[in-house]
């Protein structure tokens, strides 16, 4: 039997910017209406992004409890998103790398080179 504690009232997935989870618009109303601690929620997110440039997108898979409990898992920004932000900053062998291990983290089941390989097939695309 499943404690009530822990009933899932609701999952969703949105899109927030690393360091920048606000109470006011988009994510404070979003949040409100599901009934999460907005203020608790902003406040662990932005801690746990600090790793991520600021301001980076970040895909975010959101559970909420039938106790207003929460859970959450951000993933990191798009192949794309990055070489957008990063391409004239970083040489692009540097980049491709990094992008490579961040993206790791979101797969660790995949082996690194084969996340690599995906990563300069995501370049060529985009340049062509």
């Amino acid at each position: 039997m499943v404690s009530s504690s822990k009933i899932i009232t609701k999952k969703i997935k949105i899109i927030i910017e690393s360091q920048n989870a606000t109470m006011s618009p988009p994510v404070g109303p979003i949040l409100g209406q599901l009934g999460i601690k907005i203020k608790q929620f902003c406040d662990d997110f932005n801690k746990n992004t600090l790793s991520y440039p600021y301001k980076s997108p970040l895909y975010v898979s959101l559970t909420v409890y039938k106790d207003s409990t929460f859970y959450y898992k951000f993933y990191s920004p798009s192949v794309s998103s990055f070489f957008n932000n990063f391409l004239k900053k970083i040489p692009l062998a540097l980049l491709i790398y990094k992008i490579s291990l961040i993206k790791h983290h979101d797969m660790p089941y995949l082996p690194k080179k084969s996340i690599y390989k995906n990563v300069i097939a995501t370049y060529y695309a985009r340049t062509c």
